[in-house]
């Protein structure tokens, strides 16, 4: 059986029907409909990566490059300002500027008001990238969402941002070690 076989067959309400027999009082309405959503959550993350990928970027250090269009293309922008901007740790913050800086994308400035730290600015090729692609991705995003209404664009953060909350509260709720929750952004 290929692949793409069984996973529609994980993915079918009648593969879920199977874990009735085994848990009688499961929802498996609910079940369903939420692994289907962690499951296309799962594949709208990696295609999207995939995306990124074939213009040499990530999402990642799309996220960090859109921050630094709008933060001061003089100074820049502090490693502590970028960080809650993408929720990810220090160490992986280090690896995508690193990344950025090889590709010419940002360069690292003195901070003007503490010489201990660096600060992050877009270089000229960084900034032109960015001003050819954001419109294109603009259009490309818009494309890729041809199979949603206005309305359910609309809705579709407000829904993710519901799920995102129950899930950081349950959590939280029930004592999950703080830090495998500190890159979370509420």
């Amino acid at each position: 059986m290929s692949f793409q076989k069984k996973m529609e067959k994980c993915e079918s309400p009648e593969y879920f029907s199977l874990f009735k027999e085994i848990f009688p009082t499961m929802d498996e309405k609910f079940m369903f409909n939420f692994a289907s959503s962690m499951q296309i959550l799962h594949k709208v993350t990696t295609i999207t990566e995939a995306y990124f990928n074939s213009v040499g970027l990530s999402k990642g250090r799309f996220m960090i490059m859109v921050n630094l269009m709008v933060s001061d293309p003089v100074n820049g922008e502090s490693i502590s300002n970028l960080l809650p901007f993408y929720s990810i740790s220090s160490a992986t913050m280090t690896g995508l500027l690193d990344t950025l800086e090889k590709s010419d994308m940002i360069e690292r400035i003195p901070n003007p008001n503490d010489r201990r730290r660096v600060n992050i600015r877009l270089t000229e090729n960084g900034r032109s990238f960015m001003m050819k692609f954001l419109p294109e991705h603009q259009a490309n995003a818009r494309d890729m969402s041809r199979h949603l209404s206005e309305s359910e664009r609309e809705q579709m953060p407000v829904i993710l941002n519901k799920l995102f909350l129950g899930i950081y509260e349950f959590l939280e709720e029930n004592k999950v070690d703080p830090e495998e929750r500190k890159d979370m952004i509420l």
